[in-house]
């Protein structure tokens, strides 16, 4: 479900949600007091009960201040862009687009990337769900993977598209085969096939998690802007 906030003719506010748990909201920062009032309070009405809120800081802060609603957890991401004449890939190893067949192989790392980087609970995940997603995604050439033998190690993934831009998620190493070389390869193999079809890629990473940052500073990556994530 999308929604806008509009003022005066102009968009001033977005909400996007798949689920009333999960919420995707943008506030333009010149956004009026009256309009700021009038979202907050569609937002409180609209999804009531636990929900968590992503988007900009400013955006989220502005909902925890004219809410009165107080986030219990928060995490904050940076976010990455890169353009082809930026990429500079290291391919350790060998990297594959598996085709939808091979889905059920990769669920178990599409599962525990749900589960440690979305947090997740791993009893409230829905498996047919998540497969059937992850055979979409095949079907439109969008999941890279490094294989070891015929065991899947590592996995990379396409998140959202627009035009000539996408932004790519799902990048997960088991934790076995981490910090050897598997997560450079997945996602320079990843960029490789995406730059086939898009101009631009995004991404967003967890300011706790340095070794992921390093690793697509590494491979060309740039920062542009911080978002967050807050459970209320």
């Amino acid at each position: 479900h999308n929604y806008c906030f509009v003022h005066n003719g102009q968009t001033v506010g977005i909400i996007h949600s798949k689920s009333g748990s999960s919420i995707h909201l943008f506030l333009r920062r010149d956004m009026p007091l009256s309009s700021i009032r009038s979202a907050v309070h569609f937002i409180a009405s609209k999804f009531p009960g636990p929900k968590t809120l992503f988007g900009d800081i400013l955006s989220i802060r502005t909902f925890e201040k004219f809410s009165g609603e107080r986030s219990l957890s928060v995490k904050n991401f940076i976010t990455m862009e890169i353009y082809r004449p930026w990429l500079c890939p290291r391919l350790v190893y060998s990297g594959s687009m598996p085709s939808p067949d091979m889905a059920s192989q990769l669920l178990p790392l599409q599962i525990q990337y749900e589960i440690e980087e979305v947090g997740a609970c791993a009893s409230e995940i829905n498996r047919g769900r998540v497969l059937a997603v992850l055979k979409r995604k095949m079907m439109r050439g969008e999941i890279s993977a490094v294989f070891e033998g015929m065991l899947p190690v590592a996995m990379a993934g396409v998140n959202a598209r627009y035009e000539n831009i996408c932004q790519i998620g799902s990048v997960y190493v088991v934790p076995s085969c981490r910090r050897k070389g598997y997560g450079i390869t997945i996602v320079s193999y990843h960029l490789l096939q995406l730059f086939k079809r898009y101009e631009r890629v995004l991404l967003f990473v967890n300011t706790t998690n340095r070794p992921a940052y390093s690793l697509y500073k590494k491979i060309g990556f740039r920062d542009t802007g911080m978002l967050m994530q807050a459970n209320f």
